[in-house]
């Protein structure tokens, strides 16, 4: 019973948020094309995120502040970003050396000079943008809600399932690794957010995860396309199970594993911190 009605107002809350999200990025797009501003992909993706952070924070500040924590209570929160940003590094570059391992993909060429270093400086900037905006929504409002209304465990898997299906709109998604890769990733993300006690060990995995994945080691992020300091080529015999085909390694079976094991891992600690 309290699940059920714990789901119910979790739901409703998502539902909320996510319909007011839509207006004012429909609203600011709008007025875009009536100033006429020429927008690029990179600054497209700052402006969406934008909506998500407002209205998280609105949400939160009149719904939840004296019944949730949002994840920002933190006394060493540059230390966990920190940490996040490095472990995101670590896990996406370890995922891109075993799909070059399995010979699915080959390195066409690179290059590395100010001017490309300079294009890389906004791509960054997206991507700290979309990993704090996504961890604050996921890991933040629909995790915090969630925990409230139904406790630990059905807010880690309903955070997962919701954080998978906000990318249902990308290109390449489909119901099959993609999809349960994103709530592998998910899972990891609110694991550790339980485990640490704050959202930030999160943003900064998130942000290093995409940027590595895209900017620099040249794959898709999540279907998506971006400018990249190394140019790959997929291999004629290639599977996209291995490489992830046009989705990018979160298409991976590669990738799966190595989210299995780190949540495996990551429930061991929070077991262990429990007892």
């Amino acid at each position: 019973m309290k699940i059920g009605i714990g789901l119910a107002k979790t739901t409703m809350i998502v539902i909320i948020a996510y319909v007011l999200i839509l207006i004012v990025l429909g609203i600011s797009y709008h007025f875009v094309q009536l100033l006429g501003i020429s927008m690029s992909m990179t600054s497209s993706g700052i402006v969406q995120t934008v909506p998500f952070i407002i209205i998280t924070w609105f949400i939160w500040k009149y719904i939840g502040y004296k019944k949730w924590s949002i994840g920002f209570k933190e006394k060493y929160w540059k230390k966990e970003l920190c940490i996040g940003l490095i472990v995101g590094f670590c896990l996406m570059s370890l995922i891109v050396l075993l799909i070059l391992t399995a010979d699915d993909v080959s390195i066409r060429y690179y290059m590395v000079n100010k001017e490309v270093l300079l294009s890389l400086v906004p791509l960054f900037f997206l991507f700290l943008m979309v990993g704090f905006s996504e961890e604050l929504f996921s890991r933040g409002l629909i995790m915090g809600a969630a925990k409230y209304y139904a406790g630990k465990w059905f807010a880690i898997a309903f955070s997962a399932i919701g954080f998978s299906l906000l990318h249902a709109g990308n290109n390449h998604f489909s119901f099959g690794l993609p999809f349960i890769n994103l709530i592998l990733a998910g899972l990891m993300f609110a694991l550790f957010r339980e485990w640490r006690g704050s959202i930030w060990l999160a943003v900064g995995l998130h942000i290093t995860w995409n940027f590595f994945q895209g900017p620099v080691y040249g794959f898709r992020v999540s279907g998506i396309s971006l400018p990249s300091i190394i140019t790959i080529d997929y291999m004629s015999y290639g599977s996209p199970y291995i490489n992830g085909g046009e989705f990018g390694p979160e298409g991976s079976m590669i990738t799966s594993v190595i989210l299995v094991s780190v949540s495996c891992y990551l429930l061991y600690k929070l077991v262990q911190k429990e007892s």
